[in-house]
């Protein structure tokens, strides 16, 4: 079994703003580990998996908050739903992700020009996924294949607002579940 690592790109300006575009609102990147089928950075990205692996989804906003403001955005998924009641990805859990982090010592730091380096603190932090169980029913033969097709629905929230500024954005990535 392993674990593969889905982080999305999502531009909340654009969709706080009205505008329902994912193609051009939503990126995926599957890591390098991910036998990826099609649209690697697109918003329907499809992706190849064993049967009895998990996969997380990381979701970021593109950018950190809304161009002359000091508020935030958040991005957490909402809810899944998979098209004609498919049953390949089970077991859908929401995570924190608390854990420490390296992050600039201060706001503003110099780079030293010769290095490139400058100093770093590590600290506290929460970064969200979402992970589901891929799993094929019955006993299939080896090589046995079969595609999920999903809605993420996501809510935006902004500044320290505990209600979302969109709610239920949604669209609907792929996922091919195969049998070893």
């Amino acid at each position: 079994m392993a674990t593969h690592f889905i982080q999305i790109f999502v531009d909340c300006d654009s969709i706080a703003s009205g505008r329902k575009d994912p193609a051009s609102q939503i990126q995926m990147f599957a890591d390098s580990a991910t036998t990826v089928l099609a649209n690697q950075g697109g918003y329907e990205l499809s992706i190849q998996v064993n049967s009895g692996d998990d996969i997380q989804w990381s979701v970021f906003p593109r950018y950190p908050q809304q161009p002359g403001t000091t508020k935030s955005y958040s991005v957490l998924v909402s809810a899944t739903y998979a098209w004609n009641d498919s049953t390949l990805l089970k077991n859908w859990k929401a995570y924190q992700g608390a854990g420490p982090i390296f992050v600039y010592q201060t706001d503003g730091e110099d780079i030293a020009p010769s290095s490139g380096d400058a100093p770093i603190v590590m600290k506290g932090d929460f970064r969200p996924f979402v992970e589901a169980h891929a799993s094929l029913p019955g006993r299939p033969d080896p090589g046995s294949k079969q595609q999920e097709a999903y809605s993420f629905y996501i809510n935006i929230y902004q500044g320290d607002n505990p209600n979302p500024v969109v709610k239920d954005y949604s669209w609907d990535p792929y996922v091919m579940v195969v049998q070893p």
